[in-house]
């Protein structure tokens, strides 16, 4: 017995569309699972203020966020008043004697500190 011939139409249907591939890994989140240290930023006048590190990814991707929104400076100023808090950003901003270059090197630690480990790790990706 001979089989049917196919119309052509079913001949020119496209094969069904391949499955996304499966996630080559998975994260699993555990609260309480990061271990967190003290870590001074800065001190004015022997008093050490301190930020905890590592910093929360979370404040690193809002700070991303905002980068968007203020650029790259604003961002970080953010950043800065979220992890020294209100006391410190205090001094730090109204301390006669705090230069530019004070704050270069602050902000530039603040960068390292946050985005130093993200971008590492894009670049090796």
């Amino acid at each position: 017995m001979v089989a049917p011939r196919k119309a052509p139409m079913d001949r020119l249907k496209p094969a069904a569309a391949a499955a996304p591939p499966e996630p080559s890994s998975f994260v699993e989140i555990v609260s309480g699972g990061v271990e967190r240290t003290e870590e001074t930023l800065f001190a004015i006048d022997g008093v050490r203020f301190n930020i905890t590190v590592p910093v929360q990814a979370g404040l690193t991707l809002q700070a991303i966020d905002k980068m968007t929104e203020v650029g790259e400076s604003g961002a970080m100023m953010w950043l800065l008043r979220q992890l020294i808090g209100a006391h410190a950003y205090t001094a730090l901003s109204t301390h006669p004697d705090v230069t530019a270059e004070h704050l270069v090197v602050i902000l530039a630690r603040l960068q390292e500190i946050t985005m130093g480990e993200l971008e590492d790790a894009q670049g090796k990706g």
